[in-house]
């Protein structure tokens, strides 16, 4: 063999050894070792073209069921997660809010993951937290303007949360017309309240017998030691008796139906008791504001606890409609619709108010004779006005009349 050959044969044989072919690169683990780099440079979505998002969401596309592409997206998100921590922690909402967008635009590119979003959501929602309280400290001492702040950050950092929503509409309800809220009462709550206007606050309903208790309990039962009354069976001065007090009126009560027997003065004094209790002036309400109150009712028979085929049954009476409420005497309060937001404006009781038998005001430690009650009860019929008005004397109580109490707006 010439030296031409021998050089040919050794070229063949250089050509056939493995160690020279030309390399194949699986287009897959490249794309995901590229993108682990980007990932490690934290090129996560830009530039285009040469970031981590782009070399996994192509690995994705050639081998839909990956697990290294399906996890790199994953890292992404968990890094602008960490990006939206960090930035929370030194006060930049917008960015933390900003960085979680990224975060669930990136989980698109890997639908089948259901654990990130859900961890993204429990970081805003943790975020949010703090924020919600505040809206509800704020809320509950009638700051209005810090509950609605509170709120709104709140709401940017958790667009989705449903408390921050509804922390939103109660906080702008705040002090308005209809608002409802409780005064804290010593170690209880108070009496729940509605705002009637700018100054006033009614009661929801009508004193029970489980909040007279509180005040009897707590000094009432000896304030009035030995001044007990005169309490009047359906309104008779002929079925009057000091045997009957509130505790046993002679009708059938539960501890939610509203306190009857008691006097005017009783009245009054527990309604100071509860402005102590509050701090807050509690009073009764005048015959005005009564009225303006109760013309919101319907009026209509077994709309409100009138006399009715129950009480004509238990009572042996001719006098009531033949609609059934279900109660021959007095209800639970708030049975019936309320009037404005008012439970028992119409109807269970009617209620002493803040006036003397001649009209003029009345407040704790008046002497009149007599003082007013307004509305109507579980013994009228339905020609009553819903305003209707009476007196009875200082010494009296009834089994048809209680009272509810007014607070004085700040």
């Amino acid at each position: 063999m010439d030296a031409v050959d021998a050089d040919a044969a050794q070229a063949a044989d250089a050509t056939l050894d493995p160690n020279n072919f030309p390399t194949v690169v699986d287009p897959v683990t490249e794309a995901i070792r590229l993108g682990r780099l980007d990932l490690a440079s934290q090129r996560l979505t830009t530039p285009p073209g040469s970031n981590a998002l782009e070399r996994f969401t192509l690995a994705l596309k050639l081998d839909p069921k990956n697990k290294q592409a399906k996890q790199g997206i994953v890292d992404i998100a968990k890094k602008y997660i960490e990006f939206a921590d960090k930035n929370l922690a030194a006060g930049d909402v917008v960015q933390f809010g900003q960085f979680l967008e990224r975060a669930t635009d990136v989980l698109k590119a890997e639908p089948d993951n259901t654990d990130m979003p859900k961890e993204i959501a429990a970081h805003r929602a943790k975020a949010a937290e703090p924020l919600l309280a505040q809206g509800k400290s704020a809320a509950a001492a009638w700051d209005k303007a810090g509950a609605k702040s509170a709120y709104e950050k709140a709401l940017q950092l958790d667009p989705n949360s449903a408390a921050a929503r509804d922390g939103l509409k109660f906080a702008a309800s705040i002090g308005e017309p209809g608002f409802v809220f409780r005064d804290k009462a010593g170690d209880a709550p108070g009496p729940e309240m509605v705002i009637v206007d700018a100054k006033l606050a009614m009661a929801r309903h009508d004193v029970t017998r489980a909040e007279f208790r509180r005040f009897w309990n707590a000094g009432g039962a000896a304030q009035f030691a030995g001044k007990e009354i005169n309490c009047r069976d359906r309104e008779s001065i002929f079925r009057s008796s000091k045997k009957r007090n509130w505790e046993n009126p002679d009708i059938a009560q539960e501890d939610n139906h509203p306190v009857v027997c008691v006097s005017w003065a009783e009245a009054a004094a527990f309604a100071q008791w509860l402005g102590k209790q509050t701090g807050k002036h509690y009073r009764l309400p005048t015959p005005a504001e009564f009225d303006r109150a109760a013309r919101k009712a319907t009026g209509a028979e077994c709309k409100a606890n009138l006399a009715d085929a129950s009480f004509k049954k238990q009572f042996d009476s001719r006098s009531g409609s033949d609609c059934d409420d279900g109660y021959a005497a007095t209800s639970p309060v708030g049975k019936f619709e309320s009037a404005g937001g008012l439970f028992d404006i119409d109807g269970n009781v009617r209620q002493w108010v803040a006036a003397c038998g001649g009209g003029a005001p009345a407040s704790v430690g008046s002497t009149c004779r007599d003082f007013v009650v307004k509305g109507r009860s579980w013994i009228s019929q339905g020609k009553e006005p819903v305003t209707y008005s009476d007196t009875f004397a200082a010494d009296a109580g009834l089994n048809t009349v209680g009272f509810r109490v007014a607070r004085d707006i700040e």
